[in-house]
């Protein structure tokens, strides 16, 4: 009779071993889900803020060289720029 229980307490190990495993691997699995979605979270927040963190205030001093319907060519003290007019 002791051989019973003891085979039956080994099958009941083996099976609270294998639930005990399935869960950690569940867990494991959401927690890296979790990261990843907070990762692309807080990447599109980032792509979101800083551009604006990094847009200019106000546009230099220019003198129009040359204007038409699609270009407008442009002259800066420094450089000369072509900028498309939308």
């Amino acid at each position: 009779m002791a051989g019973i229980l003891n085979l039956q307490d080994k099958k009941l190990t083996i099976i609270l071993i294998r639930l005990i495993k399935e869960d950690f691997l569940y867990i494991k699995y959401r927690m890296k889900r979790f990261y990843y979605l907070l990762n692309n979270a807080l990447l599109s927040l980032a792509i979101l803020v800083i551009p604006t963190s990094l847009m200019a205030y106000e546009e230099a001093n220019y003198k129009t060289v040359f204007q038409s319907d699609e270009i407008e060519v442009r002259f800066y003290p420094i450089r000369l720029c072509p900028t498309t007019i939308l």
